[in-house]
């Protein structure tokens, strides 16, 4: 598998009870590899990919899914788990639809019917309690901090936690390194008007 942005979803995720306007939730998608063991194809096209976004969140908010110019216009999409009963309003053009989150869960939303694509949205609560940044072990990753050099990105090696500090985070820059399972993202990151919601840009747990 390999990840990269999404070429099919947007998300985007707003709460009115804080003020917090609507902010890009980054999406990507893993893709499978194909294999082939002899003269058998163990994963034969069409190649399923799963495309994912996450965010931190405390309280309801509201979430926009719009497809990419690539993908063709929204008919229907199913938004599971059933029990959540979230019934999802489609723009007038056709190309997004939004729903209200009450509360931190994980989805899994199936647009058209395309099962090969699935988006999974993973809304979580507020890691408790968060790292701590005057740890040695923690590596405190800011907004601003510049980690598309090389070398900059070898350093994430060197801590055994990193937390992505309230902010904007692209976290498919970090995504190759890291590998160990002690060297995880943590979930604390934008925290939106009276901290009733965060917005994370992590795709690891």
């Amino acid at each position: 598998m390999h990840t990269l942005h999404s070429p099919d979803f947007e998300v985007s995720v707003a709460q009115k009870a804080s003020g917090t306007p609507a902010m890009n939730s980054p999406v990507y998608e893993n893709i499978g590899t194909l294999m082939s063991t002899g003269n058998r194809v163990v994963c034969p096209p069409p190649m399923l990919t799963e495309h994912f976004s996450n965010f931190t969140h405390r309280g309801p908010v509201e979430v926009t899914v719009r497809m990419k110019d690539r993908a063709p216009a929204v008919k229907d999409a199913l938004i599971m788990p059933s029990q959540l009963k979230i019934t999802p309003t489609y723009a007038a053009d056709g190309r997004s639809f939004s729903f209200t989150l009450p509360d931190p869960h994980f989805l899994a939303i199936i647009v058209n019917g395309d099962w090969i694509r699935p988006l999974f949205v993973f809304a979580n609560p507020p890691e408790d309690p968060a790292p701590d940044p005057t740890d040695p072990a923690v590596l405190t990753i800011k907004s601003g901090d510049d980690f598309k050099t090389l070398e900059n990105r070898k350093k994430l090696a060197d801590f055994r936690a990193i937390n992505f500090a309230p902010g904007y985070h692209d976290i498919g820059l970090f995504f190759p390194h890291l590998q160990r399972p002690d060297n995880l993202c943590s979930r604390r990151c934008l925290c939106g008007g009276d901290d009733s919601w965060h917005q994370s840009r992590q795709g690891h747990e």
